[in-house]
C-alpha cells in the first residue's frame, strides 16, 4: 500500500515539475514558481510514504525536508530547497506582495531557480530509501 502511494505521489511531483517548466516557457513565471514548490512538496511526501511514514498535512518544504532528513541523510544536502516555501503564497495572491501582483513580480530568474531547487528534491526523493541508499525503482529514473 505505502509503496503504491509513494509511486503515485512521485509521479504527480514529476508532472508538476513538467507543468512548472511549461509555465515558465509560456512566460507565466509565478505559476512556474508555485508548481515547482508543489513538485518538491509532493516528492518529499512520496518519500515519506515509501518508508512507511504517514505524511502529515504539512505544506512546508523546510519541515518536510527536516522530517525526511531524519530518515535519510541524502535530504540534508538540500537545505536551500526550503526557499521554495517563500513561493507558496506570494506566487498566487496579490495581497502577499505589497503594491504588486504575482504575474508582474516573478521573473525568468525566479522560475529558473525554483525549477532547479524542485528538480533536485524530486531527484533525491525518487532515488533514495530510508537508509540513504540509491534505489533502482522505475521512478528513480532521471526527469525528462
Amino acid at each position: 500500500m505505502h509503496q503504491r502511494e509513494s509511486e503515485r505521489w512521485l509521479k504527480q511531483a514529476k508532472w508538476d515539475l513538467k507543468a512548472a517548466g511549461d509555465s515558465a516557457a509560456a512566460g507565466n513565471f509565478e505559476w512556474a514558481c508555485f508548481q515547482a514548490q508543489q513538485a518538491a512538496e509532493k516528492a518529499l511526501k512520496s518519500f515519506l510514504y515509501g518508508v512507511g511514514a504517514e505524511p502529515t498535512r504539512l505544506r512546508s518544504v523546510r519541515l518536510l525536508l527536516e522530517r525526511c532528513g531524519e530518515l535519510s541523510p541524502s535530504f540534508r544536502q538540500l537545505p536551500r530547497a526550503s526557499d521554495l516555501d517563500l513561493l507558496y503564497f506570494t506566487s498566487r495572491y496579490p495581497n502577499a506582495l505589497p503594491d504588486d501582483v504575482p504575474h508582474e513580480h516573478f521573473t525568468p530568474t525566479d522560475s529558473k531557480r525554483a525549477l532547479a531547487l524542485a528538480s533536485s528534491v524530486v531527484r533525491v526523493a525518487g532515488a533514495v530509501d530510508a537508509q540513504g541508499r540509491r534505489t533502482r525503482s522505475r521512478d528513480a529514473a532521471p526527469l525528462h
